[in-house]
């Protein structure tokens, strides 16, 4: 069997927007301690990023337009984004261009949670996301269900109340969601 060919430059796309990462410092955040529980010590920063994918793009001659960045199962949702705003104050990551935040919608604060992630992030907000792979308790990844539905114990939101109410208050937030 023979490698696959390399594509041509000419057959990349002139530009790329990421519509999904994650920035990650475990050990340095109180608000990753869900994940650290899950996962340990993890750290993926700003400078990883540049170095994991817009200098690559770059060097194929692919314009980087920028990102979206996405919760990574945080404890609070509006403490992720500051951290993350910081680092584009500090210049870290101007390339984010969005967010996409934590939020369980089947909160009966839903609503105030997601009022207070605009304002962690006016201009960049876009959406908010619940990981909601669920076939039941998650095993270990024995199933499709998501290391992250053991923040709800592997309920199906989908079909619970609380989580349609919430659901319907995004578009007063004019927010997406993701699933």
């Amino acid at each position: 069997m023979s490698p696959p060919s390399i594509p041509s430059k000419s057959s990349y796309p002139k530009e790329i927007i990421d519509p999904h990462h994650h920035f990650l410092d475990s050990a340095n955040n109180p608000f990753q301690s869900f994940l650290r529980s899950q996962a340990g010590d993890v750290t993926y920063l700003p400078e990883h990023y540049v170095a994991d994918v817009i200098r690559p793009l770059a060097d194929l001659g692919i314009h980087f337009r920028g990102s979206v960045h996405v919760e990574a199962m945080p404890d609070d949702g509006a403490d992720e984004l500051d951290w993350v705003e910081g680092m584009i104050e500090t210049g870290r990551c101007s390339y984010v261009k969005g967010f996409v935040a934590s939020c369980d919608l089947t909160l009966e604060t839903a609503e105030e949670e997601m009022e207070r992630l605009r304002r962690a992030s006016p201009a960049r907000l876009r959406g908010v996301r619940w990981i909601l792979n669920c076939v039941g308790k998650y095993r270990g990844g024995t199933t499709a269900t998501h290391v992250g539905t053991l923040r709800h114990d592997g309920v199906d939101y989908l079909r619970e109340p609380d989580f349609e109410r919430g659901l319907a208050s995004l578009e007063k937030q004019n927010l997406s969601f993701d699933l």
